[in-house]
């Protein structure tokens, strides 16, 4: 995203997703780097804004980490594709979980 594109006025919400298998770095002993998958929502909006939440691969779902716009956010989890409620001026951290297989939503 452009300086340009991401000051325009018209811009009030952004989601930006870390992969955390993308990592190119190795520790120090020549062994790949990974860590959790992130995925944070951020509305300065006056107005929520429905969130579509990235689609997943069977047996993965999104796990609410926080919402800034809640006191204590419960187990929230959601399978991808599905919208979530962004309140305004708010933000929230997703974090990508493996699910098993007892606990994997149908899709």
């Amino acid at each position: 995203m452009t300086d340009e594109a991401r000051n325009a006025p018209s811009v009030q919400c952004l989601g930006v997703r870390l992969a955390g298998d993308a990592i190119p770095e190795v520790d120090e002993r020549g062994e790949r780097l990974t860590g959790d998958t992130m995925l944070l929502l951020l509305n300065k909006s006056r107005d929520a804004v429905p969130f579509t939440l990235p689609e997943l691969k069977a047996g993965e779902r999104w796990e609410l980490v926080f919402d800034t716009a809640q006191s204590a956010p419960g187990q929230t989890s959601c399978c991808g594709g599905e919208a979530y409620p962004l309140q305004a001026r708010s933000m929230a951290g997703w974090r990508l979980q493996k699910c098993e297989a007892a606990d994997a939503p149908a899709q």
